[in-house]
């Protein structure tokens, strides 16, 4: 993903667990590489650098990073975008979680909008543009490292 970013000309920023640093277990395509000694370093890193988040397939620490992204949201910490990168179906049984969260009562309604689903990257990247609170941070106007 950053590879490709950086081949659009987007900018990207990484931050990394100084034991994968040390272990050379990393992808060094970022432009920009932080690395921090915890996990929670890592993703305050991560929030603070991100102009969005869009959240792509993956294992335990995606969910968990989801998860707490949408809950800062909801506390209002922040007003980026959030989008679901729904491919193949990946996000549909979160999706569905997440319904009966809002259908029981645990989720109010009105947070229903804290988040949207894209069913492919061209999708996910027309949201995040489109969010009218989202301002990049690059000086180009092509926005600067999404997380």
């Amino acid at each position: 993903v950053s590879r490709g970013a950086r081949a659009a000309g987007g900018r990207t920023i990484g931050v990394i667990l100084q034991q994968f640093q040390d272990k050379n277990v990393h992808c060094t395509a970022a432009v920009e590489m932080t690395s921090v000694s915890d996990m929670r370093s890592r993703k305050r890193g991560l929030d603070e650098a991100g102009d969005a988040f869009i959240a792509l397939p993956g294992g335990l620490g995606t969910l968990e990073e989801l998860l707490e992204i949408l809950s800062l949201k909801q506390l209002g910490f922040h007003r980026k975008p959030v989008v679901l990168l729904d491919a193949l179906g990946y996000w549909q049984p979160l999706l569905q979680m997440l319904d009966k969260g809002f259908a029981d009562g645990f989720i109010q309604d009105h947070f229903r909008g804290i988040y949207t689903v894209a069913r492919d990257p061209a999708q996910a990247i027309e949201q995040v543009v489109s969010t009218s609170s989202w301002q990049p941070s690059g000086h180009d106007g092509r926005g600067g490292g999404t997380a």
